[in-house]
């Protein structure tokens, strides 16, 4: 529980600040995207130890990356 609290953690800060350098789309929740990065990875980790199959894991990297990209919003 510990663990997930400490990245949950880091995970706003590093929002916030990409926020205040304008590289991140500020009307997004902080809290909200937090959860949804954290649990897309979590499942996708369930999922391709389940399937010994790397490419969901790919495939949502690159779909979380793109999402938190300046390029995405416009």
């Amino acid at each position: 529980k510990e663990f997930f609290k400490r990245i949950e953690t880091w995970l706003k800060k590093l929002l916030s600040q990409t926020m205040k350098n304008k590289e991140y789309q500020p009307s997004i929740d902080i809290k909200s995207e937090t959860t949804t990065i954290i649990a897309s990875l979590e499942g996708v980790l369930l999922l391709a130890r389940l399937h010994q199959d790397e490419t969901s894991l790919t495939q949502v990297k690159k779909t979380t990356i793109a999402r938190l990209t300046v390029a995405s919003f416009f």
